[in-house]
This record gives C-alpha cells, sequence and structure tokens, in this order.
C-alpha cells in the first residue's frame, strides 16, 4: 500500500487464520489550509495528540491558533478499534465547536483541514494565555475578577448544556484568557 494513502491496513490473527482490518483516516475536511493561512511556526500550546500554533490569514493578515492533531497515535501495535476511537474523538471536536460556533465564551471556530498525516482546526486566538497560568504569574486575582472569570465558566457551561452537551470537567486548565476580561474555554472539554 503506498505511503501516500489515506487508508492504513493492520493484520488480526484469529484462532490460525489472518484478516485483514482496515481504519479510514480520510476526514472529509478540506485540503486546502496552506491556500488560506500561513503557518508562523510560533508554538502557543501542546498536548498529548498534537501541537496549536499561530497561523495567518492570507486575505486579512489576521492572527488564528491552529490546532493541529495526529491521525496516526504513535503507540506499537494498536488496534483499529482504538484508532477510529480517537479519529472520533477529533470528529466529536469539531463538532462540539461547530455547534457552539457564535456563543459567548468558546474561542471561535474558523475552519477545519486536514492532510495525509492531520487534522487542522482554526479557531480564534486567545491572546491571555491559559488562566492558571496567568494566576500563577500574577498572584491572586480581586473577587471582581474571580467573579467576571466565574460568569464567563458559568455562562459557557450553559451554553453547552442548552446544546444537550455535557462538560465533562471543569477547571482552570479548560479555560483560556482572553484579550479582554472574559474567557474562552477549550472546546475539547465540552464532549
Amino acid at each position: 500500500m503506498p505511503a501516500s494513502s489515506s487508508t492504513a491496513s493492520h493484520w488480526r490473527i484469529d484462532a490460525g487464520t489472518t484478516q485483514q482490518a482496515s481504519v479510514a483516516y480520510d476526514r472529509g475536511y478540506e485540503r486546502t489550509l496552506d491556500d488560506y493561512f500561513e503557518r508562523t511556526g510560533v508554538v502557543i500550546g501542546k498536548g498529548g495528540f498534537g501541537l496549536v500554533t499561530v497561523v495567518v490569514e492570507r486575505a486579512t493578515g489576521q492572527q488564528y491558533a491552529l490546532k493541529t492533531i495526529k491521525k496516526r497515535l504513535n503507540v506499537p501495535n494498536i488496534a483499529p478499534v482504538k484508532i477510529e476511537q480517537h479519529l472520533s474523538n477529533i470528529d466529536r471536536e469539531i463538532k462540539v465547536l461547530k455547534l457552539l460556533r457564535g456563543t459567548l465564551s468558546v474561542a471561535l471556530l474558523k475552519g477545519v483541514y486536514e492532510d495525509d498525516e492531520s487534522v487542522h482546526i482554526v479557531m480564534e486566538y486567545c491572546r491571555g494565555g491559559e488562566l492558571y497560568a496567568n494566576i500563577s504569574k500574577h498572584g491572586a486575582l480581586t473577587e471582581t475578577k474571580v467573579a467576571t472569570y466565574m460568569r464567563s465558566v458559568l455562562q459557557t457551561l450553559a451554553q453547552c448544556h442548552s446544546h444537550r452537551i455535557l462538560h465533562r470537567a471543569s477547571s482552570f486548565a479548560d479555560s483560556l484568557a482572553h484579550s479582554n476580561p472574559t474567557l474562552c474555554a477549550r472546546a475539547t472539554s465540552c464532549c
């Protein structure tokens, strides 16, 4: 099978027989990211499955956050069902971002793209960074700031619930500080 194929094959041996199971890596998203955005290489976050960098929209010069998630997990002998589960989680995150598009406190989804290796999610760049890191750096918050942040967190939870989305865990790690005194919720936790 060619290296550029969007389907991977895994061999499974069951009681003396060999069966081939395949995983569809192509998710059906546009493959034109570089036509619309310039990659800066500036890393603003890292996660277990990918990287968040800054991109610039070619038409406007506007900066966005680009979340790049690897389609293939770097785990030896991983079962095809686990790979499908990983890819389904990516699709679910995108679906949640689309459902919450235009709500008050969720980072705006600009677009979704893919290539052979990764899915790329372009969204609003919340320049304030992680709320927890800001608190650690600047010390205690005033009661007014805490009230503002809590209002934003509760509004985000209400928005999720109004779309029948269960927010599995609410914490400062799920919040990004916007340049104004509100928060941008990370949609990955709204699944």
